[in-house]
């Protein structure tokens, strides 16, 4: 059996990227993920990504080095990076979601983390968090103590 590894990141998206961008970026990652057997999902919160990348270890390394060198991201800081027994996002190379900042904040606790100019704060746990809001069914998401996410998702 191979192993499964799971890397989260967070970064600042640089200052010359545009959120209309982001169709053309899925269209050429998803194919390369596919190839790889990378699984995942990639979120957009106005100034920063974050995102889950799921697979073999060296698939999953491989494909961060490319984005530590992406000139669209800025301040690359891995959350995680562990080993995981099944993929949280088992059929899609790329899950995408646009969260609205605030949102996020809130979802996590930290209201001003993914306002402009605050610094990415990001924990393994406020992640999962936010990661887990957006996996649950719209139908738990109402009975649970948070406002359902309201991210605009794509295929």
């Amino acid at each position: 059996m191979t192993l499964l590894i799971q890397l989260i990141y967070t970064s600042r998206v640089s200052s010359d990227f545009r959120e209309h961008e982001i169709p053309e970026l899925l269209k050429k990652s998803r194919p390369a993920n596919a190839k790889l057997q990378i699984t995942g999902m990639l979120f957009y919160l106005g100034t920063a990504f974050l995102q889950v990348l799921e697979g073999e270890g060296h698939s999953v390394d491989s494909v961060f080095a490319r984005i530590l060198v992406d000139k669209r991201h800025t301040q690359v800081m891995t959350i995680s990076r562990e080993p995981i027994d099944e993929r949280s996002f088992p059929n899609w190379t790329m899950d995408f979601a646009t969260i609205d900042p605030v949102e996020a904040g809130e979802i996590i606790g930290d209201p001003g983390s993914f306002t402009d100019g605050a610094q990415v704060r990001l924990d393994s746990r406020s992640t999962n968090r936010l990661i887990a809001a957006f996996r649950r069914p719209k139908w738990e998401q109402s009975s649970a103590p948070l406002a359902a996410p309201t991210a605009r998702r794509t295929k």
